[in-house]
């Protein structure tokens, strides 16, 4: 038995027990502890629906007892931050989430003002949570505003009272870096992200329990804030420097789900390699991505169709560059295959991808029109004309 199966069973016994008890102040806090914390169990082990429920449960325990001013407010704080959490990142409920962010910094900020302690690491993490909700709704400058103070808040706890937010500092430094080249602000992301990546490094040197493949996801993130800039040379510099993380780790787990920025990583090295007028170095890193992509698919990777579509479209792209008219139509062709599927699977985004998949079929149909390939133009139109 492992050890999470251990707290599982001992919180399941004492969740019992304590239903079964007086209705007192002091066993109802310890309930809605008691919920609360299989409720984190639950989420480690991808039981998404079943946190939820003790949340909720913990959340309404704690909320009659505030009623009485005889519960934790802190902890209530706590849990509404942690269900927000799954909502905004496993079911992308945003507004369900924003609602429990809001109620977790409102509750925190009012024991601020009384001089009362809180969570030292939740109350960051609220407003770092709040403000990537703002961005999955595209109001950027609050996702800015929010993030930016979830950063002020770790480097407050580590300078002024000597907190370890190491690593959380390092995954609100990345996740900011996304949210500023989304805004169009690189230079600020450059910085941003040379700071990230300071920390990162000292962690993977330090820290036992650093998980490496964030470091890889930084220099990844920053690759793209060059390339978003168009340097290209020195962007391909950190895909580098990813890709050799990613790959180092996919090689020890013989894994892939939890690298699926690996493919997009080489996607988007060929893409600069490309804008460089490298296409053999462009096509042998397309390979490599729709390869993992592939790899992915036959091991049941719930992976983004779109980014695949994407890969094919690109290395088509190589194929045609290099002179080899029948191979990028190909790939150009099995693009179209897969946008068209998944429009079909999800129709809520047909309007959405018209445009995408109408620029791909135009592009096609060009150079079959320059082949002089009449039978081909009738298949192709035949499969793909809408």
């Amino acid at each position: 038995m492992n050890q999470i199966d251990e707290n599982y069973d001992s919180l399941n016994e004492t969740i019992e027990n304590l239903k079964k008890s007086s209705n007192d102040t002091d066993s109802q806090v310890a309930l809605a502890n008691a919920y609360y914390q299989r409720g984190i169990v639950y989420s480690q082990e991808m039981q998404y629906e079943k946190a939820l429920d003790d949340y909720d449960k913990s959340i309404e325990i704690y909320e009659k007892l505030s009623e009485s001013n005889e519960g934790n407010a802190n902890e209530l704080a706590v849990t509404y931050c942690e269900r927000a959490l799954i909502y905004s990142s496993i079911y992308s409920m945003f507004e369900a989430a924003l609602e429990d962010f809001n109620k977790s910094i409102e509750i925190f900020e009012e024991l601020l003002n009384e001089d009362k302690p809180i969570n030292p690491f939740s109350y960051p993490y609220a407003y770092s949570g709040r403000g990537m909700v703002y961005e999955a709704l595209g109001e950027y400058e609050k996702a800015f505003e929010d993030e930016s103070r979830g950063i002020e808040i770790y480097e407050i706890l580590a300078r002024d009272f000597d907190y370890d937010t190491r690593e959380r500092l390092f995954e609100a430094y990345t996740a900011i870096i996304a949210l500023l080249n989304y805004m169009g602000r690189y230079e600020e992301a450059i910085t941003v992200g040379k700071k990230s990546i300071e920390i990162g490094k000292n962690l993977q040197t330090s820290s036992e329990s650093f998980d490496e493949v964030q470091l890889g996801a930084a220099y990844n993130t920053l690759g793209d804030t060059y390339s978003f800039s168009k340097d290209y040379v020195t962007g391909n510099k950190f895909y580098d420097l990813g890709i050799e993380i990613y790959e180092r780790v996919y090689k020890e787990s013989g894994h892939l789900w939890d690298l699926s920025s690996l493919p997009t990583a080489y996607m988007n090295r060929a893409a600069n390699y490309y804008e460089i007028g490298d296409i053999v170095k462009a096509l042998s890193d397309g390979n490599r991505c729709i390869e993992l992509y592939q790899i992915g698919l036959n091991n049941g990777e719930k992976w983004g169709e779109l980014e695949r579509a994407k890969a094919y479209n690109g290395r088509g792209s190589c194929f045609l560059k290099s002179g080899d008219i029948s191979a990028g139509i190909n790939d150009k062709k099995e693009s179209l295959r897969i946008l068209k599927k998944y429009m079909v699977e999800v129709p809520e985004l047909a309007n959405d991808l018209h445009d995408t998949f109408r620029g791909y079929f135009e592009e096609v149909e060009y150079f079959i029109k320059y082949q002089k390939d009449e039978a081909q133009l009738q298949d192709f139109y035949l499969e793909f004309k809408e």
